[in-house]
């Protein structure tokens, strides 16, 4: 079975190569990430261990093959084609965004790079072994961006947290005021409220919620100092994935992206 992914916003396609497997008779067991390690410790006198912390052990991996392929037959790559690819997917600058182009797997996706073998038949290179590392133990799965009008009075926003993972969610958040005066956003699930005071007509809040940032588009509002450090939340329990957002205190335009936590694996 063939498949195309796409690398940093570029398809293996557009290499002229395509995902393939060269020897269809042997099968090979690649990570699916989401291996969690327990820190476990005891109590004198007693034979149960008590639960003190977890990690996970690793992040995903998988390994792929890919070639040039035309009739059902491998094609020479050339030194030329070679290094173009090893400069696509050999990165040693950063981990790139990574989308398997099959389906079921239309909306995941992860950062990755890649360590490149050469596959070689009597000294001619018909294909290449793309060892792939990620930086997150799971797939993320990007959901469709939330835009709102919000007024000052307030407006709630219901919300479904469908993640794999039982937890929260750090959204980034977009807010395009339209009034001056003080922005909330409170979440009735936690009882935890996002303050930013002193906002703007005209002005763009910008909340990374990845990298827990917060950027203001006026240079003259100093944000920081305004700002609660309560970064707004997603969350779900084993049996409640259901959040109220309410909104407040501005006449705004909100836009809420995030990716739900996938453990399928590749």
């Amino acid at each position: 079975m063939e498949y195309d992914f796409i690398y940093d916003n570029l398809p293996l396609s557009g290499f002229g190569l395509t995902l393939c497997r060269f020897d269809t008779a042997s099968m090979e067991t690649v990570s699916a990430g989401s291996q969690i390690s327990f820190e476990l410790g005891t109590v004198p006198g007693r034979e149960k261990r008590n639960f003190i912390d977890r990690v996970y052990q690793e992040a995903i991996t998988a390994v792929f093959q890919a070639a040039k392929v035309e009739n059902g037959v491998a094609g020479e790559l050339t030194p030329p084609e070679l290094s173009a690819l090893m400069r696509w997917l050999n990165r040693r600058d950063r981990f790139c965004r990574f989308k398997l182009l099959r389906e079921g797997y239309e909306r995941l996706y992860t950062y990755a790079s890649f360590n490149v073998s050469k596959i070689e038949v009597s000294g001619r290179v018909v294909g290449l072994e793309l060892s792939m590392s990620t930086l997150y133990p799971y797939l993320l799965e990007e959901q469709p961006p939330l835009t709102c009008d919000v007024p000052a009075a307030g407006l709630t926003l219901a919300l479904t947290d469908n993640s794999d993972e039982i937890g929260h969610i750090y959204p980034c958040l977009e807010i395009h005021c339209r009034s001056e005066g003080d922005f909330t956003l409170f979440n009735s699930r936690e009882g935890r409220t996002t303050c930013i005071r002193g906002c703007k007509n005209g002005e763009i809040i910008t909340i990374d919620g990845e990298n827990l940032i917060i950027h203001s588009s006026d240079p003259q509002h100093r944000i920081q100092d305004d700002f609660n450090y309560i970064f707004p939340r997603i969350v779900n329990s084993f049996t409640n994935r259901e959040n109220q957002l309410t909104a407040a205190g501005i006449d705004c335009t909100i836009t809420l992206r995030w990716s739900q936590i996938r453990k399928v694996g590749f």
